[in-house]
């Protein structure tokens, strides 16, 4: 018999020992704590409805804290399961949710998560490698006269840095940014300021990357070329030149995400000096009705 129940008083205590062992499963969870205590009333009643504690014949093996994004996509903030419980597709434990649904969650690699989820139904979707690379001294860059670098002057060129990105990751299934999404990029407390640059081939912006503070990791993102201008070895130019910013703002060391599959990434970064950190993957289960 599986099932699951909603977080109570009667089984608070239950809960309140398997939260102990949240980043033993996953160092991506979500801290159950901190964010209950900054809601006010109504978020902390909607939070622990969106509490559930998965049971077997057995008793307790695991909870499940979520959000529902969409009308039947669900995002999973904060889970542990114990791998020595006998599990089974998760859909056994949720049934409470509406039918037709989906679930998303994003985990950190260690050594019996990913086969935990694998029992539970779940498919692993999109990986990433997140490499690391400790800065010494600055690069030297030798580069042609005709490149430059500019780095981008907030609130004069985001309609500039939207135009930029969306030429770099244009994708059918990409929504393009609008400039709204540039200004709310820079309002947020990961931006680091005049670490954004551009690179420019003659008077043509053809690049863009930026550095950003993420969980407490300096980290390059939204890093790349206009298709045109790939190649060229450009890239290579445009990541020294980032490392360097680093460098000059007291950063020693720098992450990158990148695409597993994304092989040529993957050796323009380790011929830099990035190594491998951790594999962080995001994993989606989908139920059907019959």
């Amino acid at each position: 018999m599986y099932n699951s129940v909603k977080l109570s008083g009667k089984n608070y205590d239950i809960f309140k020992n398997m939260l102990k062992r949240s980043s033993e499963f996953n160092e991506l969870n979500k801290d159950f704590y901190l964010n209950y205590n900054n809601y006010n009333a109504f978020q902390k009643i909607q939070m622990k409805s969106s509490t559930l504690l998965l049971k077997d014949d057995t008793g307790y093996i695991g909870y499940m804290w979520y959000s529902q994004y969409e009308r039947q996509d669900y995002v999973i903030n904060d889970m542990w399961i114990d791998k020595s419980s006998n599990i089974v597709s998760i859909n056994n434990y949720i049934s409470k949710l509406k039918k037709d649904y989906s679930l998303l969650y994003e985990c950190k690699k260690n050594h019996h998560n990913y086969e935990v989820l694998k029992d539970l139904g779940f498919i692993k979707f999109e990986a990433n490698q997140n490499l690391q690379m400790n800065l010494d001294s600055p690069f030297k860059l030798s580069i042609s006269k005709d490149l430059n670098f500019e780095i981008l002057k907030e609130g004069s060129q985001e309609s500039l840095r939207c135009f930029i990105q969306n030429s770099i990751f244009e994708n059918k299934d990409r929504i393009p940014l609008i400039v709204e999404d540039i200004i709310f990029d820079e309002d947020q407390d990961y931006y680091l300021k005049s670490c954004s640059v551009f690179l420019k081939y003659q008077n043509e912006y053809i690049g863009y990357g930026q550095l950003i503070l993420d969980n407490d990791e300096i980290t390059i993102v939204n890093f790349g070329l206009i298709p045109s201008f790939r190649g060229k070895g450009y890239s290579k130019i445009l990541l020294k030149r980032l490392l360097n910013i680093a460098l000059e703002n007291g950063y020693e060391r720098v992450c990158i995400k990148v695409l597993e599959d994304n092989l040529k990434a993957l050796g323009l970064y380790k011929s830099i000096g990035f190594t491998f950190k951790e594999e962080i993957s995001t994993w989606g289960f989908n139920y059907m009705m019959d």
